[in-house]
């Protein structure tokens, strides 16, 4: 489920550790009316995924602390350029702003978050902007992905 913060900055959504699907299973919602195993199983054995990293091809963003305050700079200051003339939006990426504060507690968490790029950075496309996961509940399902919205790009399918 997706969650847009109060301020319409941030997307967050919780993901979840899935077995990752082979292709050859494909469940018609018709249970074992067609000879399907009445009770399925969970194999022990098998690694499982997480969805969002999985789905998306997302791919680890190492660095180092001081690297990734350096790059996060970088990255903000060309948002905060694509956003002259819209004030209500450039306040989130201000010092007070929603976007800074996820920053910051990323950055105060940096051992516990992990930073996420698409698969076309590895292919040298630097366009994009890190996503954020880190632990929001110990209840949850799986870490919660955060998204800046201004990062975005609308894709028609």
């Amino acid at each position: 489920e997706l969650k847009e913060d109060e301020t319409g900055s941030i997307i967050s959504v919780v993901s979840k550790y899935v077995v990752p699907d082979d292709g050859g299973n494909v469940d018609i919602g018709c249970s074992n009316h067609f000879g399907g195993n009445e009770e399925k199983t969970e194999d022990p054995n098998v690694e499982k995924v997480n969805n969002i990293v999985n789905g998306f091809c997302l791919e680890v963003f190492a660095s180092s602390k001081k690297d990734m305050m350096s790059f996060l700079k970088d990255k903000i200051a060309d948002v905060k350029k694509r956003l002259e003339g819209r004030e209500d939006r450039l306040k989130e990426w201000g010092q007070n702003g929603a976007v800074s504060a996820l920053i910051k507690k990323a950055l105060s968490n940096f051992e516990e978050t992990t930073f996420y790029m698409g698969k076309s950075y590895s292919d040298g496309n630097m366009d994009g902007m890190p996503i954020i996961s880190m632990w929001a509940n110990d209840s949850d399902s799986g870490e919660t992905f955060y998204y800046f919205k201004d990062c975005l790009r609308a894709v028609k399918v």
